[in-house]
């Protein structure tokens, strides 16, 4: 099961535990359009997940640098990790995971 990582890591997880391999993928879902908002929303309910070493190691991994983990996570990160915007945007994210 993966939690708060972006479609990449999925790609890596399936490739590393094989075609038969179940994997699910839980994906934070935002239906919120206006981006302020939405990544204020982020900050606020996730910036604790800023702090877990396991996380930072993790999101390193993916190009995540320290300046993402500061003042409860970046744009970047929150864009990667949430789906939120219009239900087209939602949709694809989902899709992409």
């Amino acid at each position: 099961m993966t939690y708060l990582m972006s479609p990449q890591h999925t790609e890596t997880s399936r490739a590393r535990l094989g075609p038969d391999a179940d994997l699910t993928v839980v994906v934070p879902v935002l239906a919120e359009s206006e981006e302020a908002r939405a990544r204020d929303v982020c900050r606020k309910s996730l910036g604790y997940y800023t702090t877990p070493v396991y996380y930072q190691r993790e999101w390193q991994n993916l190009s995540f640098t320290e300046a993402d983990f500061e003042n409860n996570g970046s744009d970047r990160r929150h864009d990667h990790l949430v789906a939120w915007g219009a239900s087209e945007s939602i949709e694809q994210r989902i899709a992409d995971a």
